[in-house]
């Protein structure tokens, strides 16, 4: 079956809208199962897991990071490359990373249900829940979607200029995805403070933890500072610089988050493995990676097409 999709400018702008609200969509669901997992590896009777269990929730944090910073990359992308305006690549670029990004989640969200399954009902019972878990989603998810997948012509790739005030709903669509991811983490970073098992831990995570409670207060001030700006200074207009702020405050915001997310992973690896060197690696290899998708990818591609921000 084959499919035209010759769309007029104000078309492509809507398909634009409706994948970042997929994206939001996908993001708050892992964001939420990102922050009671990494919550539940502080609680009291974590260590009574048996030490693959352990390793499976720890694991299980690794892929809900994974799929968080899939999920996180069009954005990113949206305002590097193509500086916010409606383009046929991008969402052929955004549904790739979406689709990539269930694998992930699916196998997160199996992980998840296995270590619960496992502490309620015995080894066998959450291992077999976990596994079904697993093989109903990617099913569901990309197998049965992939076989009702039309053949659909990609059209122009032209970029299209996006009129200001769809720009500008669409930045704070981008933000409003980011927000909950630093929510998440900011709940994370701020109940551990106050847990037995936190105070117990080896002298060095308490600063990093802090720095990270840091970090994701600097988001959640730059995702929320073009409401104010628009509400406060321009009275509600629709102007440029209002465009422009939302865009570089998304920007700061996802480089702090990125900061933030590899330090609660290092408090986390070094919760589960006991081990300080595992936990410093793991929130190397992490920042480097975030940085790389979210930004290296996008300065790479934007100074390739000439459309680097100056």
């Amino acid at each position: 079956m084959s499919q035209n999709d010759d769309t007029t400018p104000a078309e492509l702008s809507q398909k634009v809208g409706v994948v970042l609200s997929e994206l939001r969509m996908l993001s708050m669901g892992t964001q939420l199962l990102l922050g009671a997992l990494l919550r539940s590896l502080f609680m009291d009777h974590f260590h009574e897991l048996a030490a693959p269990d352990r390793w499976l929730a720890l694991s299980t944090v690794y892929l809900l990071t994974v799929a968080l910073g899939l999920l996180f990359t069009p954005s990113a992308l949206h305002q590097l490359v193509h500086r916010g305006n409606a383009c046929p690549r991008f969402l052929l670029f955004a549904g790739r990373l979406l689709a990539a990004a269930l694998l992930p989640l699916g196998a997160g969200l199996a992980g998840l249900l296995a270590v619960a399954g496992n502490r309620s009902c015995g080894a066998p019972t959450g291992y077999v829940a976990g596994g079904l878990a697993l093989f109903l989603s990617q099913s569901c998810w990309l197998g049965w979607t992939w076989l009702q997948r039309g053949t659909i012509a990609p059209g122009g790739l032209m970029e299209e200029a996006t009129p200001l005030p769809q720009k500008i709903r669409q930045v704070l669509t981008e933000c409003r995805t980011v927000l909950p991811g630093v929510q998440a983490l900011l709940g994370f970073s701020f109940t551990i403070c106050f847990q037995q098992a936190f105070v117990e831990q080896p002298s060095p995570v308490q600063p990093v933890l802090f720095t990270a409670l840091c970090c994701q207060c600097l988001c959640v001030l730059f995702l929320l500072l073009p409401a104010a700006y628009h509400r406060v200074a321009l009275q509600g207009q629709d102007r440029p610089e209002l465009e422009r702020l939302a865009s570089g405050c998304l920007l700061g915001a996802m480089a702090l988050l990125a900061l933030s997310l590899s330090l609660d992973l290092y408090v986390a690896t070094e919760r589960v493995t006991q081990s300080l060197n595992a936990a410093a690696w793991t929130a190397t290899v992490s920042l480097t990676l975030l940085l790389a998708a979210w930004f290296g990818f996008g300065f790479f591609a934007a100074r390739r097409s000439g459309g680097a921000r100056t």
